[in-house]
């Protein structure tokens, strides 16, 4: 038609011959099927490698502080982070763990810190007394700590604990380590010792 278009023109209306157009082989279409596949492919396959990566990069196991190891680095952390292993008193659990200290701005107010692996959230803890105990966390011997922690159901007759937390202060001007324990049946019962290990006093459970 194209070719007749040329001999005939001269003899043609004013309409024109419809422009002709040549459609894709069904080669070419699967092919450019075949190169989006790819891409869309490639496109999972890169978004999934990143949020896998995000995750190895940005999570961290939560410490275990009722353990030798996690109980040393928190001391650890303590000392390199303000300089001094001193602190009015600490609780901790199986996972997490709160510190008193003194603000050395101003002795007669406490700040509060959380240590979840590293020590953050640090707050105001209200007044203090100027001559409230310290205790050196530098002084305190993590094996001791946890053998009276792991032997605290049997101390206290609490058979199969479930909850256990430690608090480590100073009570009547003498640093002690303060040992709570509970299970499923409501049985609670504590123990303090002092930072050598000796125990101090029992309060077990009582049917």
């Amino acid at each position: 038609l194209g070719d007749l278009e040329e001999l005939t023109f001269d003899l043609q209306t004013e309409a024109s011959l419809p422009v002709l157009r040549k459609e894709p082989s069904l080669d070419t279409r699967w092919i450019a099927v075949v190169i989006i596949a790819l891409s869309l492919v490639s496109a999972i396959g890169f978004g999934i490698k990143y949020a896998a990566s995000d995750v190895t990069i940005f999570s961290s196991p939560e410490p275990q502080l009722h353990t030798v190891d996690g109980l040393g680095a928190m001391f650890h952390a303590i000392e390199t982070e303000y300089g001094s292993g001193l602190v009015d008193e600490m609780t901790i659990y199986p996972t997490y763990a709160r510190i008193t200290r003194a603000d050395p701005a101003a002795p007669r107010k406490s700040l509060d810190s959380y240590y979840r692996g590293d020590l953050e959230d640090t707050t105001s803890g209200g007044s203090r007394e100027p001559d409230v105990t310290q205790i050196d966390v530098r002084q305190l011997d993590p094996r001791i700590v946890i053998a009276l922690l792991d032997g605290a159901g049997t101390t206290t007759s609490v058979q199969n604990p479930t909850t256990q937390y430690l608090m480590i202060e100073s009570s009547e001007t003498v640093p002690t380590i303060e040992i709570h324990v509970g299970n499923d049946l409501d049985e609670s019962g504590y123990l303090t010792a002092a930072l050598d290990g000796e125990i101090m006093s029992i309060y077990p459970f009582t049917p």
